[in-house]
């Protein structure tokens, strides 16, 4: 494939030459900053969100300092998340950055989990509708093995175009849920998906970041684990990310990866810390923070 290549005068890119888009999982329970990391990608250009939560909210784009004019927010008004029309917008994207390869930093989705029961409600619907017109009285609350396999194929479509065939970050958050294994009894905290699609998932982005509080005295403080670690699912697949890390933005977790943060040099968290050594001088016990 080299040989052809360079006959026809065209080199391949090394690899580290090539500058490729980060994917990223965000998953945990409410609360826990799924949301503002997200947004905080709006810092660096132009971001898609599928505000499926409606947790995007003006007031705390503001304080943050994020530029309103930063966001395009879908659905819009009389629109509906549906397969048809994220999928629109999808193409609509595409069209948009094959003109302008600026046009978007970033596409995002809040969240895969309110996504996935979005279009399990479209599913709902259309099987009763077709169930009716059979003849056929069923509950509008049922969805049978096909219903579901139709479900997890539309999620799986979407989420390979916004991750693989868009030249942006693409990034995603998702509640998480407790898992048990039927044979092992082990129990494994994951994204709140179903599980026909949390394989995929979890394989397809680059990184998953399970996100959480501690309490370090009287303050709230973001983290995010970027490691498997017991229960909880983590994943770094560049291996430059500490396996735990304050405040878990995209646009922090982006300097880590462009080299512009190392655990060294990285304030926050020698600031943490110092925090955290200090707490415990004054016998507190918060919660430990693995580098």
């Amino acid at each position: 494939m080299r040989i052809e290549s360079m006959e026809r005068g065209r080199v391949p890119k090394a690899l580290e030459d090539v500058d490729e888009p980060i994917s990223l999982l965000y998953y945990g329970e409410g609360g826990t900053g799924k949301t503002t990391d997200l947004f905080h990608a709006a810092l660096l250009g132009k971001l898609w969100v599928a505000n499926a939560e409606t947790g995007i909210k003006a007031r705390a784009v503001k304080q943050w300092g994020i530029e309103l004019d930063n966001f395009e927010l879908f659905p819009g008004d009389d629109e509906k998340i549906e397969f048809d029309t994220v999928l629109g917008e999808w193409k609509r994207i595409r069209e948009e950055l094959h003109g302008d390869p600026g046009a978007y930093f970033a596409t995002g989705w809040d969240s895969v989990s309110e996504i996935q029961a979005l279009m399990k409600d479209e599913e709902m619907a259309a099987r009763h509708m077709k169930k009716l017109r059979q003849g056929q009285e069923v509950s509008r609350f049922v969805m049978d093995e096909d219903n579901w396999r139709t479900v997890n194929e539309e999620c799986r479509q979407l989420i390979r175009k916004f991750r693989y065939e868009l030249p942006c970050h693409f990034i995603m958050t998702a509640l998480e849920r407790r898992d048990v294994d039927k044979q092992s009894g082990r129990v494994t905290i994951q994204p709140a998906v179903t599980p026909g699609l949390q394989k995929d998932l979890v394989g397809w982005v680059d990184i998953v970041c399970h996100c959480r509080t501690i309490q370090l005295g009287d303050e709230e403080v973001y983290m995010g684990l970027m490691r498997n670690s017991g229960i909880y699912r983590g994943k770094d697949r560049y291996k430059l990310l500490p396996r735990q890390l304050v405040n878990p933005t995209f646009d922090r977790i982006l300097k880590y990866y462009q080299g512009e943060l190392t655990l060294e040099t990285d304030d926050e968290m020698n600031s943490l810390r110092e925090r955290m050594e200090a707490a415990k001088k004054d016998e507190q016990e918060p919660a430990a923070i693995a580098a």
